[in-house]
């Protein structure tokens, strides 16, 4: 249970890095006006995901570097 502790945040953010980059290719090949505004949701969607994954490990080892 440590191990995935420990690992938890670089594993989302690495996976959310890679579904940003898919989401881009799919954005620049995107059929129409539709298509191209879904597309776009998911990538708002990765971004979002992934900025609050970086967010919470940067907070997560702020706290474990505070003594007490």
């Amino acid at each position: 249970m440590r191990t995935f502790q420990r690992w938890r945040y670089p594993i989302q953010t690495l996976l959310g890095i890679a579904w940003i980059a898919v989401t881009v290719v799919g954005v620049a090949e995107a059929k129409d006006e539709r298509d191209l505004f879904l597309r776009g949701l998911l990538l708002a969607a990765a971004l979002v995901l992934t900025m609050t994954t970086v967010i919470g490990w940067i907070i997560t080892s702020r706290e474990r570097q505070r003594p007490g």
